[in-house]
């Protein structure tokens, strides 16, 4: 299960972040939510049946959907609308690790500004790394190409928004 935790934990804060919006992480921390959905993983893990690639995460999301919807209530919140061999790779510096953290807020905020429908494409496409066959099916469109192109416009939408919010 450590193994599953150091995988997934990340990109399921990224996630949750999104979902909770500004007002609850304000009051509830993202990381309680993604540890409370680990222990509830953890003991229902026996019941889980895997059935592709991506249906693990998935199922995480899912659990950390109802913790975030727990959390809510609880809070009364408001919903959001290539190295060269024999050298290791040069390590980032703390600077440079605390800007990519801010960065990576910052676009997670982004994403929370988006309207629901586009939203939940980014997350599923670029968050829960979703083939395109599964978003497709999981967003009931009717191809992949309709999938694609509405993830190119939500994109468009997203990237006005980040620089809007960057200047």
């Amino acid at each position: 299960m450590e193994l599953l935790f150091r995988r997934y934990y990340p990109r399921l804060v990224r996630i949750v972040r999104v979902r909770m919006g500004p007002n609850l992480t304000r009051l509830v921390p993202p990381e309680q939510v993604v540890n409370d959905t680990f222990i509830v993983a953890a003991r229902k893990l026996s019941g889980f049946e895997l059935r592709n690639h991506g249906s693990f995460f998935a199922w995480l999301v899912t659990i950390a959907d109802r913790k975030v919807k727990d959390a809510r209530r609880s809070e009364g919140a408001k919903p959001q609308g290539q190295e060269i061999a024999d050298q290791p790779a040069p390590q980032p510096g703390p600077a440079t690790i605390a800007r990519q953290h801010e960065l990576k807020e910052i676009y997670d905020a982004c994403v929370g500004e988006l309207a629901e429908d586009q939203r939940e494409l980014i997350l599923r496409r670029d968050y829960f790394e979703c083939s395109w066959e599964e978003l497709t099916q999981a967003l009931g469109k009717p191809n992949v190409h309709a999938s694609m192109e509405a993830y190119r416009r939500a994109r468009i939408k997203l990237a006005a928004i980040v620089s809007r919010r960057l200047g």
